[in-house]
């Protein structure tokens, strides 16, 4: 009963977009490249007696630990992109795991600040030629891991239809607006990751390098505080861009405004209610609860707002005023 109705009113919740798998191979392919090199460190570490090379070891485990939060993060939303108990999708899931890798970012640079700090008082011995051999080479692994995570092509998701659900849009004569590309924030958070270990590595070579013809020891710690200040200031920015879609504080005031005046310069509606959240990429929900003297089907409210294709699941509450004609 209702069936092609039914089928006609129902919405697609996959929001995970095209360029899921691809952002998954390349991060499973830097997590081993970083965990390999991570256990020869340690490895050799322990075999020499060098503390450096275990310092530097147990720094890329903490990475590790990065990639594979979002290596989990795309296996999961994938798992359960279409299951019901997820309202809007797991795309969110990728956000999580970017605020949970901002998060440790920011632990890491918290004790690199601490631990360069703690050298201006007690001043360690270095190895400089070690050190610079073992910076030269995290700098090579960052480099490798930066090409692959960066070579990403975004795309777009197809999945899902926009507002209305119906598949035929011809008839209407709307501007559609063109977005800017969808931001993977799983993905930007280990790219960070990896972009933050290259700097301090070149930090690191330069400061060891002065060190080791100049006998400029100081500037070893003063490139941990530059480094460490670095990944605080990024941790912090991812950490605002991420907790502001998960607590669904992320859609632009101007947007919200051109929907608003779409629906109340249309006969006299005027929105008594009005929620937007970003469920994907690109991809937004709504619900607006509407007053007017004239109302109509919620598909007449729903084409009229065909121009922003990003609200992609749009719930229409109609209800008809009972006082006597208003004049705007």
């Amino acid at each position: 009963m209702h069936n092609k109705q039914l089928h006609r009113l129902r919405y697609n919740h996959d929001y995970i977009g095209d360029h899921h798998d691809l952002a998954e191979r390349q991060m499973r392919a830097v997590l081993w490249l970083t965990s390999i090199f991570m256990g020869v460190e340690i490895a050799c570490g322990y075999w020499f007696g060098s503390m450096a090379l275990l310092a530097d070891g147990w720094h890329m485990a903490s990475h590790s630990v990065a990639f594979g939060i979002s290596v989990f993060a795309y296996i999961y939303a994938k798992k359960f992109a279409t299951h019901e108990k997820y309202s809007f999708g797991t795309w969110k899931a990728g956000v999580l795991a970017g605020f949970a890798s901002a998060v440790l970012l920011a632990v890491i640079g918290a004790n690199v600040m601490v631990e360069s700090l703690s050298r201006f008082v007690r001043p360690a011995e270095v190895n400089y030629k070690d050190a610079l051999v073992i910076a030269v080479i995290g700098l090579l692994v960052n480099a490798i891991s930066a090409v692959m995570l960066h070579s990403k092509k975004q795309g777009h998701n197809h999945h899902s239809h926009g507002i209305g659900c119906s598949h035929d849009h011809g008839h209407h004569d709307h501007h559609h607006v063109h977005l800017p590309d969808p931001v993977d924030l799983n993905h930007r958070s280990a790219y960070i990751h990896v972009i933050a270990d290259a700097m301090t590595s070149v930090f690191a070579i330069i400061a060891l390098a002065a060190g080791y013809y100049y006998d400029l020891g100081f500037l070893d710690s003063m490139a941990g505080v530059v480094g460490a200040i670095l990944m605080l200031i990024w941790a912090y920015q991812l950490t605002v861009q991420t907790a502001s879609i998960l607590m669904d504080k992320n859609i632009e005031p101007k947007r919200l405004e051109e929907i608003r005046n779409t629906i109340e310069s249309n006969n006299d509606n005027r929105i008594a209610d009005f929620h937007v959240w970003q469920v994907g990429p690109q991809h937004y929900a709504a619900i607006i609860s509407i007053v007017t003297h004239t109302p109509q089907q919620p598909e007449y409210y729903k084409n009229l707002l065909s121009q922003f294709s990003e609200l992609v699941h749009l719930s229409i509450e109609v209800n008809s005023c009972t006082e006597s004609a208003c004049h705007k």
